[in-house]
């Protein structure tokens, strides 16, 4: 790699808004002159030969982002027309894998075209890539299995749907497991085997032959779409994550600035933690990006991970600035911190580095702690109170230092550094269960009533329902999904149709066929390319690929289009009662697996055993983060809930500091104050586990919690103030 790292050189843009260049010059008053002199010398010299002030220098750029920009440029039509460009790219796609499947007279051309709609959802190139090699090793894992299958148990009816049941559903058990496209993996390779098996148990001479064209096939859609999607004007996800880095840098010190007016607001917080959960998201489907973000996964990882740590940080610091204003005795203690942001500010107009910003902010906090003495106006617990405030702020910074040294080590290239930590996402073994029963159900479901019904269908039926059901367990909104892709296949059997029995026969040779054929691929595909249709173009393309039977020689059979579209349906259904009935996963069960995770991160810290602040941050901040993923409330239960998970971290994180300090034990009053924070702490993991959720308790809960870790923070500091170690000490002498 080379020296610049993959942050690559900077794009020189344009100067800062004055209100921010003000906004830095008044916090920045209280440096000293060396520490200007140093900063002066740190900025770059410009291209007229003049140096630039750290407010005139644009912050520094995410991994890559100069080729970022010189890629947008050179593809601006991409920028201009998305949706145009993906929707021709994959009718291209659907058209060339059909023209090759029809030249080759392989036998399921229509799996390479529903292949093409499949790995283009994703619609980035790097994600058609990831999806693509994991459709490939499912695929291949899936029809191994399927032989295996029908050469054990073919002559054994139900034997064979019991061996395939539970391969299915333990497929769906390691796909919650599994991280980023690896789950798609999964669930692939057990439902493949319904695809290959099923119709190779019913003709078992045949067996190997289906499971050769599927895996040939589905190739062949898989190569054709990840060539197209890179060669022609591709719409690049790392420039998608690089842009997402860079807007993260701006977070903490914004909320930093917040802090210091008195308004850093629990939004704020809620708001770096929704970055650190898309940024955290985006990480794990990046392994086919390019080689530099590849290559910077850890060091990604860890920024996300500094991320938690700040909004964790800065628990009821924005309380303690306002009460620290209202006592009217914080002018010179408030001048001396607000050169502390200085420097952060100087860090994000990029005056100085991750390093430097440490060096600068362990100085000051050295200064600023020192200049405390006891005065005859104030009492022990006002002094007390302000020193506790400042612990606080040292502490967040300290946690802004982090966020700065993983941005540092992330833009020059370094795999991480030393104080940073990456976010565990926590396995649930109970929703685990739950999925894996799903899957065995629908098999079970759809089979019994396929040889009960004697339907001629129920084998395509078995397949899609198995499909529907195993593939929602790596989505979210499955019931809705669900609902939307009954209603959609419903009415989409009338266009398809109208397209395939009554428009397609009169076509011949394959122009003709392509003439009919690409209207349909490309609205479908220009549906997909939009955010709000995008289940629409997805499901009338599946169905489209599924009903159509493309063969070389077409055979027009209306009444099993009709089968099929009943059977797709059928599918549908079954996998929404399902996943509404058994175990459904509502946000009631996503704040109860949270509850779960955060039980087990705090077990030691209540068995009292030691705990590292790194390792218990990562366990309990994967936690949340999946959280805040996966919760889809909205409105004001979604909100409350997450502060309510904010304000666990952030206590924990405090228990955790204070099982850390030596002498806590020795400390009057600890013990039972920690022990009414344990107690509010398992409050609010209690109220959140209540089903429905009720947000006054969670909100009363909430503020209990945050009044008992403030008289603890008090409480310390009282201790650990200089005056009160002098009584002390003289009582220990007399």
């Amino acid at each position: 790699m080379s020296g610049q790292g993959i942050g690559g050189s900077l794009q020189r843009q344009q100067s800062r808004t004055s209100a921010d260049a003000v906004r830095f010059r008044s916090v920045c008053s209280c440096a000293t002159a060396e520490e200007k002199r140093t900063d002066a010398r740190s900025c770059p010299t410009g291209l007229t030969g003049g140096r630039l002030a750290p407010t005139d220098r644009p912050p520094p750029s995410a991994p890559g982002v100069d080729r970022v920009a010189t890629h947008d440029s050179a593809s601006a039509p991409q920028r201009r027309y998305p949706g145009l460009i993906f929707a021709a790219k994959t009718t291209a796609s659907g058209l060339l894998a059909l023209l090759i499947a029809f030249t080759f007279n392989l036998d399921q051309p229509q799996w390479t075209l529903l292949t093409v709609f499949i790995v283009s959802q994703p619609r980035q190139d790097g994600l058609v890539f990831a999806k693509s090699f994991y459709r490939i090793v499912g695929t291949v894992v899936g029809a191994v299995m399927a032989l295996v299958f029908v050469a054990a148990a073919a002559q054994e009816r139900i034997i064979f749907l019991g061996a395939l049941a539970f391969w299915i559903g333990l497929c769906a058990f390691g796909s919650q497991y599994a991280q980023g496209w690896a789950n798609y993996a999964f669930v692939l390779s057990g439902y493949t085997v319904a695809i290959v098996g099923i119709p190779g148990a019913l003709d078992p001479s045949n067996a190997f032959y289906i499971a050769v064209a599927r895996v040939t096939e589905v190739s062949l859609g898989i190569t054709v779409t990840a060539t197209i999607s890179r060669l022609f004007l591709p719409d690049s996800f790392a420039a998608t994550l690089r842009q997402a880095i860079a807007s993260a840098r701006t977070g903490p010190t914004d909320y930093a600035l917040a802090v210091l007016r008195s308004d850093g607001t629990m939004a704020g917080r809620i708001g770096l933690l929704k970055q650190a959960a898309a940024i955290d998201a985006s990480r794990r489907f990046a392994i086919f990006t390019d080689r530099e973000i590849r290559r910077a996964r850890y060091a990604i990882a860890c920024l996300c991970g500094a991320l938690v740590d700040v909004a964790a940080s800065a628990q009821c610091l924005g309380s303690g600035v306002h009460e620290l204003r209202k006592s009217g005795h914080i002018d010179a203690d408030l001048r001396r911190g607000a050169a502390d942001f200085g420097h952060v500010m100087a860090w994000r107009a990029g005056g100085i580095d991750g390093p430097l910003l440490r060096e600068r902010l362990a100085t000051k906090s050295i200064r600023l702690r020192s200049a405390f003495r006891p005065a005859a106006s104030r009492s022990v617990r006002e002094h007390a109170r302000t020193f506790a405030t400042l612990d606080r702020l040292s502490r967040f910074l300290d946690a802004v230092c982090s966020f700065a040294e993983a941005n540092s080590a992330l833009n020059a290239g370094r795999h991480s550094v030393s104080s940073c930590f990456e976010l565990t996402s926590p396995n649930d073994l109970r929703s685990a269960v739950c999925v894996a029963l799903r899957s065995i159900l629908a098999v079970v479901i759809s089979s019994s009533f396929w040889i009960l019904a004697d339907w001629p269908h129920g084998s395509s039926a078995t397949v899609l329902a198995t499909i529907a059901t195993a593939r929602l367990a790596t989505m979210s909104h499955q019931v809705p999904l669900a609902i939307a892709a009954a209603l959609i296949f419903s009415f989409a059997t009338v266009p398809a149709f109208l397209l395939i029995d009554v428009a397609l026969p009169l076509a011949s040779g394959f122009p003709a066929f392509a003439i009919v054929v690409a209207p349909a691929l490309f609205a479908c595909a220009l549906l997909m390319a939009r955010e709000k249709t995008m289940v629409i173009g997805y499901m009338a393309g599946l169905l489209f690929a599924s009903v159509g039977g493309f063969q070389n020689r077409m055979v027009y059979d209306p009444v099993g289009l009709l089968n099929t579209a009943i059977a797709a349906v059928f599918a549908c259904v079954l996998a929404l009662v399902l996943w509404s009935v058994v175990f459904p996963e509502t946000p009631a069960a996503v704040r109860r697996r949270f509850v779960r995770a955060a039980e087990r991160a705090l077990a030691p810290l209540v068995a009292a055993q030691p705990v590292a602040l790194a390792e218990f941050e990562s366990v309990m901040g994967g936690a949340l983060v999946r959280f805040c993923g996966d919760f889809v409330a909205t409105g004001e239960q979604c909100d409350v809930c997450l502060q309510a998970g904010l304000t666990v971290l952030g206590a924990s994180r405090e228990l955790v500091l204070l099982s850390e300090s030596a002498r806590v034990h020795l400390l009057a009053g600890t013990a039972r104050l920690k022990s009414e924070v344990a107690a509010d702490i398992a409050r609010c993991l209690s109220e959140l586990r209540r089903n429905p959720v009720q947000v006054p308790a969670v909100l009363t809960a909430t503020r209990d919690l945050v009044r008992h870790q403030n008289e603890l923070a008090l409480r310390k500091a009282e201790m650990d103030h200089p005056y009160a170690r002098q009584q002390r000490e003289a009582v220990h002498v007399g």
